[in-house]
C-alpha cells in the first residue's frame, strides 16, 4: 500500500528534491493577480510532479481539451506549447506536461481556446500564470533503486566467487582426479611389464629342443 509523505512547509523551497512522484496544488492565475483565471476552472486539481535527478516534470490534466486549441507555458524565456501526454476524446480531457525550474516563482503561461456554443464562438487568447502550493506538495512514490547500480558486493558484475579459485581446486581439478590418473598410469606400466616377460618367457621356450618320443 502506497503511502503519502507530506514535505514540511519551508522543505519545498528546497533546491533538491528526493526523486520521485509528488502530488502538489496550483492555480492558473489571471496575468500579473493574484486571482483566479477561468481557465482555472477547465484544470483538474492536483497536479502531478515527477521529480528525476532533480529535473521536475508537472503534469496537469485540462478540461475542455477540444476547445483549448493551445496552452503555452515559458520554458528558457520562451513561451513553448505544452506536449500532450494522452487524451480522452470521450471526456474531452487530455494531460499536459511541462518542466518547472522553481516551484515558489510563478510561471507564465498563455492560452487559446475556440468554443463553439452554438449560436454564440467563444475565439479569445489571454496571458495567465500558474502559482503552485508548495505546503501541499505530497510525496506519492519514491523512486526505486536503478536496477543498473552497481551492489558493493558485485562491483565487476560478477559474484565474488564466481571467478575465484577454490584452495582444493587451484589447478583446476579435484585432487581425486590426479590420483586417478597415477593409478591408471601404474596400472597401464604393470600391464605393460607383464606382457615384455610374457614375450621373453614365450622366447625362450621357443629355443629349448623339443624332446623326440
Amino acid at each position: 500500500m502506497l503511502t503519502a509523505f507530506q514535505i514540511p512547509q519551508g522543505t519545498a523551497q528546497a533546491a533538491s528534491f528526493v526523486d520521485g512522484e509528488y502530488i502538489v496544488g496550483f492555480t492558473v492565475l489571471k496575468n500579473g493577480s493574484t486571482e483566479a483565471s477561468m481557465m482555472d476552472t477547465y484544470t483538474e486539481k492536483p497536479a502531478k510532479l515527477i521529480v528525476e535527478n532533480g529535473k521536475k516534470t508537472a503534469y496537469v490534466t485540462l478540461k475542455q481539451s477540444k476547445e483549448i486549441t493551445d496552452f503555452k507555458v515559458e520554458q528558457n524565456g520562451a513561451l513553448v506549447t505544452t506536449e500532450t501526454v494522452s487524451e480522452d476524446e470521450t471526456a474531452n480531457t487530455r494531460v499536459i506536461k511541462f518542466n518547472v525550474d522553481d516551484l515558489s516563482a510563478k510561471l507564465n503561461g498563455w492560452v487559446k481556446i475556440y468554443w463553439d456554443l452554438g449560436g454564440f464562438i467563444y475565439d479569445e487568447a489571454y496571458d495567465v500564470q500558474l502559482a503552485f502550493d508548495q505546503s501541499s506538495l505530497t510525496l506519492v512514490t519514491p523512486a526505486k533503486p536503478d536496477d543498473n547500480e552497481t551492489k558493493p558486493d558485485d562491483q565487476n558484475g560478477t559474484k565474488p566467487d564466481d571467478n575465484e579459485t577454490k584452495p582444493d581446486d587451484q589447478n583446476g581439478a579435484k585432487p581425486d582426479d590426479n590420483e586417478t590418473k597415477s593409478r591408471m598410469i601404474k596400472t597401464v606400466q604393470s600391464q605393460t611389464i607383464n606382457r615384455q616377460n610374457q614375450v621373453i618367457t614365450m622366447a625362450q621356450n621357443q629355443m629349448i629342443p623339443r624332446k623326440i618320443n
